[in-house]
Formats: structure tokens, sequence, C-alpha cells
């Protein structure tokens, strides 16, 4: 069941057996227990939802609050049957209950603690189970909730092998809608192609998404597209089709017939909307963006395609309401200017044209600089300069982006290098490396090819991933990370608590900083904002880490994570990323 409240809405997804009274009885029990912080909760909850592992939120007395639907599957127990009982329900005779005891007296004294033990489900089977316990505070030092992750390591012969099935099946599956991903798509439009066959490729788009994902939030975003999906197959069920997840607001669908009869078959999908749709007891009438491309464009080239969709796709903004565009040339303006910036690109790759700006990571507790981050930046002579944005995602796009990657860990290597043939101090620099890149078989052993060839100590370069890395390929990257570790590089997580899968995997990489990202500093504010930047500040704490504040542009900004005990900031109320003479001249007066 899906209960929706808070000031605009509350999303918590529970796996409830019973009757509808659950939804007007677990409301009012939230507020009996006078939950503080609600923003802090809400957060926690709706990050949980996709976890695989067992999450438990409980007041510091360790009374549940709340568990996600990995812990009902892990357990058995409902979480009508876990709300308000101690955590301590889940032991049993063969629980070893001192160790038990020292995991939750642990807490109490370090705010973090883990522990294995051996824990029962509700029909008596015996699992074992590892505990990792969390406390969370509030400004003033008040203890308000606990987070617990609950892991099975017990796991069956038979288990794996459907985990390895699930692993095979989430290739092709959006995991939030239940529909067939974008590779799915592109691997099943291949195939076809093959045939050399006719008929259209379209991008569709509720066009009020943005505002529904604020109203509703991205699960039933999830939702709503999977009931578009399915009408869209009702509708089309003459053709052939294949309908997929495109993106978290869009689908993908190609339909198959010939080119005459493209335009009839397309137009079938304005009808659909003329019916509402129901969500959650909610009657919605959804109007769609479309955007056409005949297959005739095709050119060998699939992601080329679906472009040229998008294009079409991006002229409907310009209307209100249901709308259709079917792809022009003209269109292709934008397609044009786009390879015009990746052959300028590709030249000033090979020129060295990419040059490095750096932006200090200053204590904010001395002033002074501590360290650095070193940042792309092309100014072409024929394009003027190109916003970093853009450049950087053509490079990825285009397989150049390991090329970008090296041109500034070179740039680095060799100020770095200046410095020491001067006798001056040597400040660590993070570099931006990309998930290719990262994941390449030879990274580490190219990285510390320069390294050694510059005669620079590997503790100076910090190699910076966005926090998406774990979901890549989490065994690997741990891997690869520990390997790093042990040749002397430091690692930082980018852009920390954006992703809804943080909490679940960051304990598990080796890192030694994790970086706030600006948009939590931009809300810092606002009510809530300082419980969730505290809240990040405390996890980096426990484990080890620094964290580092990114975006701080006002005094004000400042002055509320120092008061959080956060001792490293970057942002433009310090100082904007400049070239190496600019921050040559801010050291020699420091």
């Amino acid at each position: 069941m899906l209960l929706i409240k808070k000031w605009h809405f509350f999303i918590l997804i529970c796996k409830i057996e019973g009757s509808i009274t659950w939804k007007g009885w677990f409301w009012k029990l939230i507020h009996s227990k006078n939950v503080e912080n609600d923003k802090l909760f809400e957060w926690l909850c709706s990050i949980s939802v996709q976890f695989k592992f067992a999450f438990l939120i409980t007041d510091p007395n360790h009374q549940i609050l709340y568990g996600n639907k990995a812990f009902t599957q892990l357990t058995g127990y409902s979480i009508k049957d876990a709300i308000n009982k101690n955590i301590r329900f889940l032991t049993g005779k063969d629980t070893d209950i001192e160790k038990f005891n020292q995991l939750l007296n642990g807490l109490q004294e370090n705010q973090f603690a883990k522990e294995e033990l051996l824990t029962y489900k509700k029909d008596g089977t015996k699992i074992w189970s590892n505990f990792l316990i969390q406390g969370l505070y509030d400004d003033n030092g008040k203890h308000l909730y606990n987070i617990a992750t609950v892991t099975d390591i017990t796991i069956s012969e038979e288990e794996n092998s459907i985990e390895k099935f699930n692993i095979q099946k989430l290739a092709y599956t959006d995991y939030l809608s239940g529909l067939t991903n974008y590779n799915y798509f592109i691997d099943r439009f291949n195939e076809n192609m093959k045939q050399q066959k006719k008929g259209f490729l379209l991008i569709i788009q509720p066009a009020e998404y943005i505002n529904f994902v604020d109203s509703f939030g991205k699960q039933q975003l999830a939702l709503l597209q999977k009931k578009i999906g399915d009408r869209i197959e009702k509708t089309l069920a003459h053709l052939e089709t294949i309908v997929s997840r495109a993106t978290e607001g869009s689908l993908i669908v190609a339909g198959f017939c010939e080119e005459h009869l493209i335009k009839d078959n397309v137009e079938l999908l304005l009808k659909m909307t003329k019916e509402p749709m129901f969500l959650n007891e909610i009657e919605l009438f959804v109007s769609v963006k479309i955007g056409v491309v005949s297959i005739s464009y095709y050119n060998g080239d699939t992601d080329d395609l679906v472009r040229l969709a998008d294009i079409a796709l991006s002229q409907t903004k310009k209307q209100a309401g249901n709308l259709i565009v079917y792809y022009k040339d003209e269109f292709g303006i934008e397609l044009k200017k786009r390879m015009e910036i990746q052959n300028e690109l590709i030249h000033a790759i090979r020129n060295k044209d990419i040059t490095m700006y750096l932006q200090p990571k200053v204590n904010i507790v001395t002033g002074k600089v501590e360290s650095f981050e070193a940042l792309a930046r092309w100014f072409s002579d024929k394009l003027g300069f190109v916003p970093p944005n853009v450049f950087i995602e053509i490079a990825e796009s285009i397989g150049k982006i390991q090329e970008v990657d090296l041109l500034v860990v070179e740039q680095v290597l060799a100020w770095l290098r200046s410095r020491k043939e001067r006798n001056l101090k040597l400040y660590q620099i993070s570099v931006n490396i990309s998930p290719s890149h990262f994941y390449l078989p030879n990274f580490i052993k190219e990285l510390r090819s320069i390294v050694n060839a510059y005669q620079i100590e590997p503790r100076y370069l910090k190699i910076e991933l966005t926090e998406n890395i774990g979901l890549v390929d989490m065994p690997r990257a741990v891997v690869l990370l520990e390997e790093l570790r042990g040749y002397g590089f430091e690692s930082s997580v980018d852009d920390f608590g954006i992703g809804f899968s943080s909490l679940s995997y960051i304990h598990q990489l080796p890192v030694t900083e994790l970086k706030i990202d600006r948009s939590f500093i931009n809300q810092i504010h606002e009510k809530g904002g300082s419980t969730i930047v505290r809240t990040i500040i405390q996890l980096a704490h426990n484990m080890g880490m620094i964290a580092v504040a990114e975006g701080i542009e006002t005094e004000e900004q400042l002055d509320v994570i120092r008061n959080l005990c956060c001792s490293i900031a970057q942002g433009f109320y310090f100082y904007r990323p400049m070239p190496i003479a600019q921050i040559e001249e801010i050291l020699e007066n420091e």
C-alpha cells in the first residue's frame, strides 16, 4: 500500500496484509510517537525503499518506528507486527543475548556499532544476520533515531541461483516500473533492423512529469509510466512493438509498419489520454508529448535515431497540452552543432587544448587553503568557451573521456613537480575520474605509470568519483579502490546524498572523503535541511572519513556548516576555479 502524506506529500512503501484500516492506524501512530525532524524521517524512509537489505528506523530506546519491504521479506514479520516492538524481539533461545546487548550498548557509547548475530524469523527459522546500527542526532546533540541494516548471511545454494537469475533479469528490467529498460530496447531494435524493417521510433513523456514528481515522487511516476506503457501496447496491439523505459520521465517505443501508416498509428496514442488513469484511487488525466522519427532515418546507429526522436520531443515543449512532433531535417541543426563541438573536441584533445583550473578547498577553522579540486576547462579558438557539462558529456559519448581525464591528471602532476623543484609546499589535488575510465582494465597501471614518471608521491593525488560508481559494479569498485589505497592513493565520493542508493553501499567503499552535494547546502536554511547535512557529516566522521561541503556561496551557509562540525568547504564564497598563475599568487600571499 502507498501512504502519501506530509506537508505536500509523504511517501512510505509498506507491504501490508490486511484491511485498508492500516493507513489511518499507521499515520495515527506516527503522530502519537511525536516523531521529530519529519524531513529527515521522510528522507530515510524514501531512500530505503529500494534497499535489498532489511532497514529499520527505531527511537533511541530501540522501539521500531519503520521497516522497509526487505525487512518483511527477511523476517516474515509484517510492518504492523514490528511497529512499536523493541528490536530485541528478533532474538530467540539460541541468540547470544550478551552480544546483542553489547551491540546496543556500543551504539550508546560510540553512535555506531555492528555485530553478527543469530536471530529468528516469525516462523521460528534461525538466520544469521549482520547488524549495522547508527545513531542520528540533531543540532543540539539530542538523540533522534537509530537506523539499522540487517543482512542475511546464511544464503542457500537455491537462493544463490535465484540471485544470479535476478541479476540477469535486472540487466533488462527497470526496477521501479517493471518495464523493460533502454538496454533491452536497443538490443531488440537492433535485432529487428537486421531484417530492414520499416516503421517509427518515438519518445513519449507525460507533459507535467516534473510537477508529478514534486507532488507524488519518483516511485509513483514509475507506476504511471507502467500504466502508460500498458496502454501503448494495448492501443498498438495490431503492430509489432517494443515499449521500454528510456529515462526517468520518458518511454521509448518502436512500431513496425509501412511508412504511409506511421502518422495514423502514432496519433492513436493521443486517444488513449482521453480516459483517466487511476493511481492509488487518484483520478489523473495525463497529457503527453511525443517526439517521432521515421525508421527511414536509420543509418546503422540506433543511438543516433533515438537522438533524432529526442530532438523532435524537445520541439513539443514549446506548446502546452498533448502534442506530437515528427522529426524534420531542420531540427537537425542542434545535432549539427553537437557534431561541430564533437569534431573540435577531438582536435582539442589531440592538441592538448583542454586546460586545468584549480578550485581551493578551504579549512574553515584556519581560513587557509587545505587542498584543491582540478577541473577541466576548454577555450576553443573557433567556438569560444565551451561549458564543461557540454564537452564532458560529449567526450563520454564518443569514448574520449579517458583522454580528457589523463590530460587533467598530467597537468596536475606537472604543476606539483614544478613546485617540488622550487622547494615549495605540495598540496593534495582531487581529480575527477569518470566511471567508464575508472573501470578500464589498465586504469590503475596507467595512473601509476604517469605518477611515477613525474616523481610525485601518490598521496598528493586524490581520485574523485561520482556517487553512482558503486551502482555500476560494486564488487569491482571495492577491489579497485582497495588497490588504489594500497599504492598510496586516496579516494573521494563526489555529490554524495543525491542518489537514492548512497547509504546502501557507501560503507563498503574504502574512500577517505565524502563531498556533500551542493543541493543540500542550498537548502540548509530550510526546515530539516541542516539535519540532513548533519546526518551526512556524522556518517562521514563515524566511518573515519572527511566531510567536504560543496557550493558554499554565502557567509550564512558557512556559519551553519561550521556549527555542524564540517571543517572543509569549497565554493564561490572562497574562490572560483582559477588558472595556475592565479593559484600561485594566492599561495604566495598566504
